[in-house]
């Protein structure tokens, strides 16, 4: 009798096991797949795009946000557009994202003019 008892705790315990190896690599898989490509998202949705009509080769678009860096972790925004900037940023949260740090900062072009940058760094 004592041996039946010990084969039905092995056996609970091997499918307890399995069951808690089965959820852990399946969570797993999950935690590894990007869930949006966010440069392609600003790239392409004119909502993050400056636009000017170009009458030869019709409207050209250029992304007000650009994307520094990016994986199941971490997201990095950069733009030079306060209001567009956290438009972005409430985009990414959508996706389990917080805000870890922002900062801003000046860059000035060849004709001294001054524009604000502003970076946001984002993680799960």
């Amino acid at each position: 009798m004592p041996k039946i008892a010990i084969l039905m705790v092995i056996a609970i315990g091997v499918i307890s096991g399995a069951a808690v190896l089965s959820s852990q690599s399946s969570y797993a898989q999950q935690d590894t797949t990007m869930p949006i490509n966010f440069t392609k998202l600003f790239s392409e949705n004119k909502e993050f795009q400056q636009c000017i009509d170009s009458s030869s080769m019709g409207p050209l678009c250029a992304p007000y946000i650009t994307v520094l860096y990016e994986d199941q972790a971490t997201v990095a925004l950069k733009s030079g557009y306060v209001d567009v900037i956290w438009k972005g940023v409430a985009e990414v949260k959508k996706y389990g994202y917080k805000i870890d740090g922002m900062t801003s900062f000046p860059i000035s072009d060849y004709t001294g003019d001054t524009k604000v940058n502003i970076l946001v760094v984002m993680s799960k």
